[in-house]
């Protein structure tokens, strides 16, 4: 039987309560209030560069193009993404900070650069040879984290030597433990180099299709608001989503951790815990 232990992290970067459901915030999106206090004041005194590794992003219609650093299109090997697919713009309005008006999206995350990695087609659908080239191009260009919202159902030797490289580079690997309805965990979320994360609703219960034979981390998957390419709310579900959330929260805690460059992968991961048996 599976046991699942949540902790609780208390950011004081404001004096927020993070148990203050009056909060307007906290009414209006309860995902974003259960791992982060709202508001806070953004101390960040690091800029925390992410690899975006997806279907590329379309900042034309929301507030998220100043966070682009760079793009590379693993298709063609250009400097320009081709966002078709919605998936990828989803997945940052939850990392960076975003808004729909007055409403908080993201995580409050403003010193972070965002490369922008299309590993993803059309279709959303993936392989592991763009996936290693999205890794070694994320690799090359230095980046402090590279999220990775999708899975491939197989294991490749290629793939798991070069997320071992890019562990060994200082870089932390976050991806999604996959949505099967054997509940299984796909890869590259598997492996032991990789942070990997499910979801759970606003019960605190998993996600009935989440991945949950290896976990690291939980957080909030299920009818989240996130923002499309029009600027406009969309309502998302899937551990994609939880971990976006995750490389968010953890972007944060080190820009913000007395400016430590000596975070490791490590000691960040022991934020948030799962156990199970």
């Amino acid at each position: 039987m599976k046991k699942v232990f949540l902790l609780f992290l208390i950011l004081t970067l404001g004096g927020c309560n993070l148990s203050d459901k009056k909060n307007d915030h906290c009414i209006s999106n309860w995902a974003l209030c259960s791992i982060v206090p709202i508001p806070y004041t953004d101390i960040n005194r690091k800029t925390i560069k992410i690899a975006v590794l997806d279907t590329g992003i379309n900042t034309k219609e929301n507030n998220m193009r100043k966070f682009i650093k760079k793009s590379y299109n693993t298709f063609d090997k250009s400097s320009k993404t081709k966002p078709i697919n919605n998936h990828g713009t989803l997945i940052t309005s939850l990392i960076v900070n975003s808004k729909h008006k007055n409403k908080q999206i993201g995580i409050k995350n403003d010193h972070v650069e965002i490369y922008d990695v299309q590993v993803l087609d059309e279709n959303g659908k993936g392989n592991t040879k763009n996936t290693i080239l999205g890794i070694e191009w994320s690799i090359k260009n230095k980046v402090d984290i590279i999220n990775i919202s999708y899975g491939l159902s197989k294991n490749n030797i290629s793939l798991q030597k070069i997320i071992k490289k890019a562990k060994k580079n200082g870089i932390l690997i976050i991806a999604a433990s996959g949505n099967n309805l054997d509940s299984s965990t796909d890869y590259p979320a598997k492996y032991k180099e990789v942070i990997s994360v499910s979801a759970i609703d606003k019960k605190n219960n998993i996600y009935i299709y989440a991945g949950m034979e290896k976990v690291d981390y939980l957080a909030p998957g299920v009818n989240i608001p996130a923002l499309n390419e029009k600027g406009k709310i969309e309502y998302v579900t899937g551990t994609s989503f939880s971990t976006a959330y995750v490389t968010g929260l953890i972007a944060l805690l080190r820009g913000n951790l007395n400016n430590n460059d000596s975070i490791k992968y490590t000691n960040t991961k022991k934020i948030i815990q799962y156990m199970g048996e």
